[in-house]
């Protein structure tokens, strides 16, 4: 027979195991905190992709779907997400593929396909997403290689045309990062398109794309960028 002690001792024990199991059971979630790290080499193209998304601006399903139209029950800005987010499907038969939203009203997206002839449809679960572009993947502080020259960058980023088809296609367009030194740029420090002298630091990088960094003939450079959080993997 137990006396009390065995008994509070017994209680005890099971209250201790029954918490364990309880805590044991809980999961947490936080925000993905980081940044990525690619390093130029000396003379040399390095091919990079963006494997973290901007911060997601929305999480929904859609309550319908009419052609290019993706209504949510969500309340939406007008003109929030116009040509700077796109659309992500997490769920359905578009499960993976982004979409560019070139219009939003207070509860729809408007992307730049006809969506409901690919099989998308109510019900499918969707994320809203800002695209990177070069002045937010690579910010001053980046440690992208700076050019003084506008004339002979030391550093591109090279662009492709996702919808050209062929093999060894040459780039779409080039960027380059200036200091800010040059009369001929007003002096203004930031990102230009290489040739035209055009100011580029809105130029959007497609959605999980890669890209090229070209390293002209100096020592290697390392760029470094580190997402808004949350960012998405």
């Amino acid at each position: 027979m137990m006396n009390t002690s065995q008994k509070l001792i017994a209680l005890l024990s099971g209250a201790a195991l029954l918490s364990v199991s309880s805590l044991t059971a809980q999961t947490a979630t936080t925000a993905p905190v980081g940044y990525v790290t690619s390093t130029a080499a000396d003379a040399s193209d390095t091919f990079v992709g963006t494997v973290l998304s901007e911060q997601i601006a929305l999480t929904s399903s859609a309550s319908g779907v009419a052609g290019a139209v993706v209504s949510t029950a969500s309340t939406l800005v007008e003109d929030a997400y116009n040509a700077t987010h796109y659309v992500l499907f997490t769920t359905g038969a578009k499960d993976g593929q982004w979409y560019e939203v070139v219009d939003t009203t207070t509860n729809s997206v408007v992307l730049e396909t006809d969506v409901a002839a690919l099989g998308v449809t109510t019900g499918d679960e969707f994320k809203v997403i800002k695209f990177w572009t070069l002045a937010t993947l690579f910010p001053s502080s980046s440690g992208f290689a700076v050019s003084v020259n506008p004339f002979s960058p030391v550093a591109q980023v090279l662009l492709n045309n996702l919808e050209a088809t062929g093999i060894n296609l040459s780039s779409a367009s080039s960027y380059f990062y200036h200091d800010g030194s040059s009369p001929i740029l007003s002096n203004t420090a930031g990102w230009y398109k290489v040739g035209s002298l055009v100011a580029s630091g809105a130029i959007e990088i497609p959605a999980g794309g890669a890209f090229w960094i070209r390293k002209a003939a100096a020592s290697p450079s390392l760029a470094e960028w580190a997402p808004a959080v949350p960012y998405s993997l």
